[in-house]
Protein backbone atom coordinates (compact mmCIF):
# COMPACT_ATOMS: atom_id res chain seq x y z
CA UNK A 1 0.00 0.00 0.00
CA UNK A 2 1.93 3.01 -1.28
CA UNK A 3 1.14 6.65 -0.57
CA UNK A 4 0.58 7.17 -4.30
CA UNK A 5 -2.03 4.38 -4.37
CA UNK A 6 -3.73 5.77 -1.27
CA UNK A 7 -3.86 9.21 -2.89
CA UNK A 8 -5.47 7.72 -6.01
CA UNK A 9 -8.03 5.82 -3.92
CA UNK A 10 -8.82 8.93 -1.87
CA UNK A 11 -9.22 11.10 -4.96
CA UNK A 12 -11.52 8.57 -6.62
CA UNK A 13 -13.71 8.07 -3.55
CA UNK A 14 -13.89 11.83 -3.05
CA UNK A 15 -15.12 12.01 -6.64
CA UNK A 16 -17.79 9.34 -6.06
CA UNK A 17 -19.08 11.21 -3.00
CA UNK A 18 -18.54 14.75 -4.31
CA UNK A 19 -21.56 17.03 -4.37
CA UNK A 20 -21.63 17.19 -8.15
CA UNK A 21 -21.36 13.42 -8.71
CA UNK A 22 -23.38 12.05 -5.80
CA UNK A 23 -26.32 14.24 -6.74
CA UNK A 24 -26.59 12.58 -10.17
CA UNK A 25 -25.28 9.08 -9.40
CA UNK A 26 -28.47 7.06 -9.27
CA UNK A 27 -26.70 3.85 -8.25
CA UNK A 28 -24.90 5.37 -5.25
CA UNK A 29 -27.97 7.27 -4.09
CA UNK A 30 -30.11 4.11 -4.35
CA UNK A 31 -27.53 2.12 -2.38
CA UNK A 32 -27.39 4.87 0.25
CA UNK A 33 -31.18 4.84 0.65
CA UNK A 34 -31.13 1.14 1.59
CA UNK A 35 -29.34 1.66 4.91
CA UNK A 36 -29.78 5.20 6.21
CA UNK A 37 -27.07 6.56 3.92
CA UNK A 38 -24.53 3.81 4.58
CA UNK A 39 -23.03 1.92 1.63
CA UNK A 40 -21.04 -1.29 1.99
CA UNK A 41 -17.42 -0.53 1.08
CA UNK A 42 -17.32 -3.89 -0.73
CA UNK A 43 -19.81 -2.37 -3.19
CA UNK A 44 -17.42 0.52 -3.85
CA UNK A 45 -14.58 -1.96 -4.36
CA UNK A 46 -16.46 -3.45 -7.34
CA UNK A 47 -16.16 -0.17 -9.28
CA UNK A 48 -13.82 -0.21 -12.27
CA UNK A 49 -11.32 2.33 -10.90
CA UNK A 50 -11.19 0.63 -7.51
CA UNK A 51 -10.40 -2.68 -9.22
CA UNK A 52 -7.79 -0.94 -11.39
CA UNK A 53 -6.05 0.31 -8.24
CA UNK A 54 -6.34 -3.15 -6.55
CA UNK A 55 -8.13 -1.40 -3.70
CA UNK A 56 -8.81 -3.21 -0.44
CA UNK A 57 -11.12 -2.42 2.47
CA UNK A 58 -8.12 -1.38 4.57
CA UNK A 59 -6.87 0.95 1.83
CA UNK A 60 -10.23 2.73 1.77
CA UNK A 61 -10.27 3.06 5.55
CA UNK A 62 -6.71 4.42 5.61
CA UNK A 63 -7.16 6.76 2.63
CA UNK A 64 -10.39 8.26 3.96
CA UNK A 65 -9.34 8.57 7.60
CA UNK A 66 -10.21 12.09 8.77
CA UNK A 67 -12.18 12.90 5.62
CA UNK A 68 -14.68 15.76 5.78
CA UNK A 69 -16.56 14.30 2.81
CA UNK A 70 -17.32 10.77 4.02
CA UNK A 71 -17.72 8.93 7.28
CA UNK A 72 -16.54 5.34 7.76
CA UNK A 73 -18.04 2.91 10.24
CA UNK A 74 -16.64 -0.64 10.22
CA UNK A 75 -17.07 -1.78 6.60
CA UNK A 76 -19.51 0.93 5.51
CA UNK A 77 -19.10 4.43 4.08
CA UNK A 78 -21.51 7.38 4.11
CA UNK A 79 -21.53 10.81 2.49
CA UNK A 80 -21.45 13.64 5.01
CA UNK A 81 -24.27 15.90 3.86
CA UNK A 82 -23.05 19.39 4.62
CA UNK A 83 -25.27 22.46 4.42
CA UNK A 84 -23.46 23.35 1.20
CA UNK A 85 -24.46 19.98 -0.31
CA UNK A 86 -28.07 20.35 0.80
CA UNK A 87 -28.20 23.78 -0.85
CA UNK A 88 -26.54 22.33 -3.95
CA UNK A 89 -29.11 19.57 -4.44
CA UNK A 90 -31.94 22.04 -3.95
CA UNK A 91 -30.51 24.32 -6.63
CA UNK A 92 -32.70 23.98 -9.70
CA UNK A 93 -30.37 25.28 -12.38
CA UNK A 94 -27.02 23.55 -12.83
CA UNK A 95 -26.72 24.11 -16.56
CA UNK A 96 -24.99 27.47 -16.07
CA UNK A 97 -21.94 25.61 -14.81
CA UNK A 98 -22.03 22.88 -17.46
CA UNK A 99 -19.67 22.63 -20.42
CA UNK A 100 -19.19 20.10 -23.20
CA UNK A 101 -15.62 19.76 -24.42
CA UNK A 102 -14.87 17.91 -27.64
CA UNK A 103 -11.86 17.18 -29.80
CA UNK A 104 -9.75 15.03 -27.50
CA UNK A 105 -7.86 12.12 -29.01
CA UNK A 106 -9.93 8.96 -28.50
CA UNK A 107 -6.91 7.25 -26.95
CA UNK A 108 -6.47 9.84 -24.18
CA UNK A 109 -7.07 8.50 -20.69
CA UNK A 110 -9.41 10.09 -18.18
CA UNK A 111 -6.39 11.21 -16.15
CA UNK A 112 -4.79 12.91 -19.18
CA UNK A 113 -7.99 14.81 -19.93
CA UNK A 114 -8.34 15.80 -16.27
CA UNK A 115 -4.76 17.12 -16.19
CA UNK A 116 -5.35 19.09 -19.39
CA UNK A 117 -8.60 20.65 -18.14
CA UNK A 118 -7.13 21.50 -14.74
CA UNK A 119 -4.81 23.98 -16.44
CA UNK A 120 -7.89 26.10 -17.21
CA UNK A 121 -10.59 25.24 -14.65
CA UNK A 122 -11.19 23.07 -11.61
CA UNK A 123 -13.84 20.68 -12.93
CA UNK A 124 -16.30 19.29 -10.41
CA UNK A 125 -17.39 16.45 -12.66
CA UNK A 126 -15.94 14.98 -15.83
CA UNK A 127 -17.89 12.43 -17.83
CA UNK A 128 -16.53 10.67 -20.86
CA UNK A 129 -18.53 9.02 -23.59
CA UNK A 130 -18.08 5.28 -23.70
Amino acid sequence: MTIENLDKVKKQIEFYFSDSNFRVDKFLRTEALKNDGWIDIQTILTFKKMKEYNTTLEMVKTAMNGSTLVEINDDKIKKIESEKYKEYIMKEEHSSSFAVVKGFDIHMSFEEIEIFLSEFVKPRLIRMRK
